[in-house]
């Protein structure tokens, strides 16, 4: 299925995960997500780009982000730590609205957290730790996993910071209202309603909108739309009309022409040649020639 209904007990939800050297379907779903590779070269696609990573390297998964995970090595399997969560995990940490920002900051920064930045290495630490409270029988386990990912997330919106990713100010009202446009992404009132729920009027909210994630809410917008309808294209044989409607175009014509500016081709040619098994795997700059399986 193009969409993983990924059902977590809570607000917050870790598991040691073993990925062999087999592709799979790329697969999509609502929650925050950390991947933290603990042991072996792993190869990390999302949707067109695929990263190799190394032990100590973290991915960041946002909501509706089309992605998998494999060995990158024939014999050895990849051993990672999976990390989901739901925004409102951290509602009670002061300030933790600000932890979730680098989740939204797509336009500006990469999926991949190189292992040999101190950042990292320090998430790195904190996700071995959390491992470790896995099948621990203290009582205090669950309330240790959510210190362990306070420790994550807070370096990791360091290293964002570091980077450029977050610019200007981050507030809770923003935060709220990105969240809002995320489950809203294919109504046309989803950003009037963001607005609404942010508290600012228009065109602070499109100046704040745009320092977190690099994108207007229009642009934001229809990038979640084009994920989901371009695993749609993939995965269901659902007319393309049917297709646009159910990911919030109006129009054919509309839908074509954006599909065809992000992805290189209409969606129809999109789907024959995933079909035919034309469509490739970019490995990103300096990630090393990551091993395809055969």
């Amino acid at each position: 299925m193009y969409q993983d209904k990924v059902e977590i007990d809570g607000e917050l939800f870790m598991k040691l995960s073993v990925s062999h050297y087999e592709a799979h379907e790329t697969h999509m779903h609502d929650l925050l997500e950390l991947c933290i590779i603990l042991e072996n070269k792993a190869l990390y696609r999302f949707e067109d780009q695929a990263y190799e990573g190394l032990p100590g390297d973290t991915f960041l998964c946002r909501p509706f982000e089309p992605h998998w995970i494999f060995s990158a090595e024939r014999e050895r399997p990849c051993r990672y730590l999976l990390v989901y969560f739901q925004p409102s995990a951290i509602k009670g940490v002061p300030a933790g609205y600000k932890l979730l920002a680098p989740f939204y900051a797509a336009g500006t920064l990469p999926a991949r957290v190189p292992q040999h930045l101190p950042h990292a290495q320090a998430i790195w630490r904190a996700a071995r730790a959390a491992a470790s409270e896995l099948e621990s029988p203290r009582q205090t386990k669950e309330a240790r996993q959510f210190m362990h990912l306070i420790d994550m997330l807070t370096h990791l919106y360091e290293y964002a910071w570091e980077e450029g990713a977050i610019a200007g100010e981050v507030d809770s009202g923003i935060i709220e209202a990105i969240g809002c446009l995320i489950w809203h992404f294919a109504d046309d009132a989803g950003i009037k309603t963001a607005i609404e729920r942010s508290g600012l009027g228009r065109t602070q909210f499109y100046r704040r909108f745009r320092a977190v994630t690099g994108l207007t809410p229009h642009q934001f917008t229809n990038r979640l739309r084009l994920q989901l309808a371009a695993q749609l294209l993939l995965n269901e044989p659902l007319p393309i009309i049917r297709i646009a409607m159910e990911c919030g175009f109006n129009s054919l014509s509309a839908f074509n022409k954006q599909f065809a500016a992000r992805y290189g081709q209409p969606p129809r040619a999109y789907r024959k040649s995933a079909a035919s098994g034309r469509r490739g795997v970019a490995v990103a700059p300096g990630s090393g020639a990551g091993a395809r399986p055969e």
